[in-house]
């Protein structure tokens, strides 16, 4: 009885290394986000004045570069959570690293706001 689970599990494991799926994104994939901002709770809602900053910044950001650098926010939970997703369309990418990175720069001390690059949406974007 255990010689035939070995081997069944043998064969499963040459049947999936033989035949590999292999799946790849790109950061214009409808799938996933340049640049997402994301304002978490535990268990007392986001941090309002980390929005509230951020906000601020997009807008100066914004004038500064001469950009209408638009984003989509995503609601979710019951708090207030949001996700801040940016395509960064036809915006040159030195100009989208620099908004990235000091973007990050902003809440790098602040465990309430994760931010991610390139990566999946988190939450489904109600379009």
């Amino acid at each position: 009885m255990v010689a035939m689970l070995l081997m069944a599990c043998k064969n499963t494991e040459n049947a999936t290394n033989e035949n590999p799926t292999v799946t790849t994104t790109t950061p214009d994939s409808d799938s996933i986000c340049r640049f997402q901002v994301s304002f978490i709770s535990i268990g007392s809602g986001p941090d309002r004045q980390a929005k509230k900053t951020f906000n601020t910044f997009i807008a100066d950001f914004n004038q500064l570069n001469m950009l209408s650098n638009t984003h989509k926010v995503v609601n979710w939970g019951r708090e207030g959570e949001q996700d801040y997703c940016f395509s960064f369309l036809g915006i040159n990418p030195e100009v989208q690293e620099k908004f990235i990175s000091e973007s990050k720069l902003l809440f790098a001390n602040n465990a309430l706001v994760k931010c991610f690059v390139n990566a999946p949406y988190l939450h489904t974007p109600k379009d």
